[in-house]
């Protein structure tokens, strides 16, 4: 779909995005709804003091959103189990009672 930009017709670019789609609703959505969750469950009660703590924080949270807090639209499941992160962490473990790290180039989900 063409939009009109500045009296001119412009064609979405080659990844199918609309130079002229400023606005749009339902763009980032997904995006909004994370940060409210995250504002809300992470930076309104915590009150961080400096960027450093913020960092720090927000690193501790998505490790709890990927990996501990069951999400409703995943059918009560963690991210980490619905794209196999629970496996692969398990994998890089080794045999039972080797407890090692998860790989330093693991997937973090948002």
């Amino acid at each position: 779909m063409c939009r009109c930009v500045r009296g001119r017709f412009s064609p979405p670019d080659r990844h199918g995005h609309d130079p002229g789609g400023r606005g749009r609703a339902f763009d980032n959505i997904f995006v909004e709804r994370l940060w409210r969750t995250v504002k809300h469950e992470d930076v309104y009660l915590k009150d961080y003091r400096t960027p450093a703590e913020g960092r720090l924080g927000l690193g501790r949270y998505f490790g709890f959103y990927n990996h501990q807090r069951p999400h409703q639209s995943l059918g009560y499941r963690t991210p980490a189990e619905v794209y196999g992160l629970v496996a692969a962490a398990k994998e890089a473990a080794g045999p039972v009672g080797g407890a090692r790290s998860p790989p330093k180039n693991a997937r973090i989900l948002v």
